[in-house]
């Protein structure tokens, strides 16, 4: 157990990414694994890939045709993000893969950006922090469950 401690403590990017995989572990399956508890899938992974293909296809560009008449981008829900490196990664690979790689990034930034604060700016222990980010992303994951069903 004390070499186990050791190893973390030493190494927390490792550690919040294997809990961030063992969250998400759903992506092993791949194309099959039940991905729709949130209608993100539906409406901002589809939404990424035409936006992504048109960006690759006419550049930077401020309309959005998809909407009856088009939309001024700057008015769509999406416009702050127009240049997330996930827009291109849609185009490129297939959009589960994309979903699942969002979501580990996002808890592994959740994770570790808390044990940093903690750590750093709060200057609490090591194993403090570290619960603390493991605690983090239990409450990000919680919040976002219960966002499904509200």
């Amino acid at each position: 157990m004390e070499k186990i401690k050791r190893y973390f403590e030493r190494s927390p990017v490792k550690f919040f990414l294997l809990i961030s995989l063992i969250i998400n572990f759903e992506f092993i399956i791949g194309p099959y694994s039940f991905i729709e508890i949130r209608n993100v899938f539906n409406n901002h992974m589809v939404f990424m890939k035409t936006y992504g293909e048109r960006l690759l296809k006419f550049g930077l560009h401020s309309w959005d045709p998809s909407v009856v008449c088009g939309n001024v981008l700057a008015t769509h829900v999406h416009a702050n993000l127009p240049f997330h490196p996930f827009y291109i990664l849609a185009t490129i690979l297939p959009l589960w893969s994309v979903y699942h790689l969002w979501m580990i990034i996002s808890y592994f930034v959740a994770s570790y950006g808390m044990y940093l604060y903690l750590s750093r700016i709060i200057k609490i222990s090591q194993i403090a922090s570290l619960f603390g980010g493991i605690l983090f992303l239990g409450l990000t994951t919680q919040i976002n469950i219960a966002d499904t069903f509200v």
